[in-house]
């Protein structure tokens, strides 16, 4: 006779290479973990029970230490069925908390091993010519030991200067320039097309009534939406002053024209200057959460399809997925969207 386990989550967690996943299962009360689609960095939260205060004394983790975190899904979908790996990715301890009263616990935070990195912190000041966009994240990806992931909008400059600013900060300003978007994992720098990832296939559909969702929130507004993008630049070949009006398909029927005042090398920068600017404010026109059983296919950057509500039905992107864990809950996953523009 077949037993039929039960649908479980369990976290699976190394403390500076070691497994302590075993050592650590009866006092885990919560864990949390967060996938960012943007330069956010992903972060994981796990609070255990420390009644015999071994957390706060002799387990007494090292700020800093190593974590590598996973979700294990047993039996999730089907009876019997392959267990579903989540990775969490690389982590470092970066904050430690003690509650104590009525059930003294401790909180291990841990954040993206790569906010550590000098990619964030370290402020330089340099200059490249003549170079692309792809071959500016190449260099500073090889100096942070990093893989270059790149799929995103290339472009070509006369001239870039670094003032005063950390490598991720000059990169998050000349990508966002282009449309496109940035993400730090697993010791790869990733640079992807908003709008290329957007025109993926969808990899789930979740219908009202017929779907593990909890809970659904959704708010579409008009103020700072706009029905077009105006870029006015000076001609650096011959001193004259342009513009350049991207107006996107199916614009918005109400709304101002948005205004950027910036200097350009040429028209075709002006042009991926005023969609990439207009993309970034018209994204937040539909945006929501959903609360839901947990699935831990679900993951930042991906597309999914709402049906069932209405003018609020159609494709999603996941700017945020936080897979969390608790005794008396179990397991869930929340995600934060916006509604796929189509430019």
């Amino acid at each position: 006779m077949n037993v039929i386990k039960p649908r479980s989550a369990q976290l699976i967690l190394s403390y500076n290479g070691v497994n302590i996943s075993s050592s650590i299962a009866d006092y885990v009360t919560n864990f949390s973990f967060t996938d960012n689609a943007g330069s956010q960095a992903d972060d994981l939260s796990v609070t255990l029970e420390d009644r015999k205060s071994l957390w706060k004394n002799s387990w007494y983790p090292s700020k800093g230490a190593s974590l590598e975190a996973s979700i294990r899904c047993e039996n999730w979908f089907a009876p019997q069925a392959p267990p579903i790996i989540l990775p969490c990715g690389k982590f470092e301890l970066d904050e430690i908390e003690m509650s104590a009263g009525t059930g003294d616990t401790v909180m291990l935070k841990g954040v993206s091993a790569l906010v550590m990195n000098s990619i964030r912190k370290e402020k330089k000041t340099r200059a490249w010519e003549n170079i692309s966009l792809s071959s500016i994240a190449g260099d500073i990806a090889s100096e942070h030991s990093l893989t270059l992931q790149f799929e995103g909008n290339d472009a070509t400059y006369t001239r870039i200067d670094q003032r005063e600013e950390s490598d991720l900060k000059l990169l998050k300003r000349l990508i966002e320039d282009e449309g496109n978007s940035i993400k730090l994992a697993d010791k790869r720098l990733i640079i992807y097309s908003g709008n290329d990832y957007e025109a993926a296939p969808i990899a789930h559909t979740f219908t009202r009534g017929e779907s593990d969702i909890g809970s659904v929130q959704l708010r579409s507004k008009i103020t700072e939406i706009y029905r077009a993008c105006t870029v006015k630049y000076h001609d650096p070949k011959d001193k004259q002053l342009k513009s350049f009006t991207y107006t996107p398909p199916n614009p918005p029927p109400s709304g101002e024209i948005l205004q950027i005042n910036k200097e350009v090398e040429s028209i075709a920068q002006a042009q991926r200057l005023a969609k990439s600017r207009l993309r970034s404010k018209n994204k937040m026109e539909t945006t929501g959460s959903i609360s839901m059983m947990g699935n831990p296919r679900l993951a930042a950057t991906m597309n999914i399809y709402l049906a069932g509500f209405g003018n609020f039905s159609g494709k999603y992107f996941i700017d945020q997925a936080t897979h969390a864990f608790t005794r008396s809950g179990g397991y869930t996953t929340n995600s934060n969207v916006h509604q796929v523009l189509g430019f």
